[in-house]
């Protein structure tokens, strides 16, 4: 697989405030856009007129997000992103949307997990599990308590290159590692932004610590094009042990 892209997460509390923070994301290949804390969620605000393909996520409260209206909402809200084009979609595995991860879209949703206790130990097994029911790309998000948390996802890290559709990724600050050496796990895509509650670098920061280049394929693909609707992805994390 190639180099890991870097998707940028920009949050706001109006959709021409999200919008406004995506076009500044410039140093993005994806942009996650948090649709999740939102007073005026409005899906084709969100997307209309973006430079770079998007993430569409709309976390709730029980997965660590801000979302709170009902699960109707937040799935009728995902799914007018898939309908309205959206490169990606997050859908948390625990929500059981199956319209949607098994639906005439799922290739482009991300099907994620989010532990926010510890490395769970069934770790491997929840994996399997959720690419056994969904062939699209999967997410799966650990909190590291201590550094050798880190492992648990390196285990993973053949798996996740044999893929090329997996993102595998440690919250805290001692999963840094997972986010500038994502390659080194088999990451498609790493995360950088403002939400440091989860470890989140600066794109900036990011950048410094792994470098970055022009590119010209998306993940999971080796087609030369970029993302579906044409548009080049710019940059890629590099994982150069010597950028460390």
């Amino acid at each position: 697989m190639g180099k890991p892209l870097l998707c940028v997460t920009v949050t706001a509390a109006t959709t021409a405030e999200l919008r406004r923070r995506r076009d500044e994301a410039t140093a993005a290949d994806l942009v996650e856009l948090r649709l999740d804390a939102l007073r005026d969620p409005d899906v084709m605000g969100a997307l209309s007129g973006r430079k770079s393909p998007v993430v569409v996520t709309c976390r709730p409260r029980w997965e660590g997000g801000e979302f709170q209206g009902s699960e109707e909402e937040r799935q009728r809200l995902l799914a007018a992103a898939l309908a309205s084009g959206a490169e990606y979609v997050d859908v948390e595995w625990r929500a059981r949307f199956d319209d949607l991860t098994a639906g005439p879209h799922a290739a482009r949703v991300v099907l994620s997990m989010h532990d926010f206790e510890g490395v769970p130990d069934d770790l491997t097994s929840k994996l399997r599990a959720m690419r056994s029911t969904h062939g699209g790309f999967v997410k799966v998000a650990i909190t590291a308590k201590r550094l050798i948390d880190c492992v648990a996802l390196l285990d993973l890290a053949p798996e996740a290159r044999r893929s090329g559709r997996l993102v595998l990724l440690a919250m805290g600050d001692y999963g840094l590692t997972t986010r500038i050496l994502a390659g080194r796990y088999g990451s498609a895509w790493t995360y950088a932004g403002a939400l440091r509650s989860v470890g989140q670098i600066t794109p900036k920061r990011c950048r410094t610590n792994t470098g970055s280049r022009r590119s010209a394929t998306q993940p999971g693909s080796t087609a030369s094009s970029a993302a579906p609707f044409g548009i080049p992805c710019r940059r890629r994390c590099t994982t150069r042990r010597s950028a460390r």
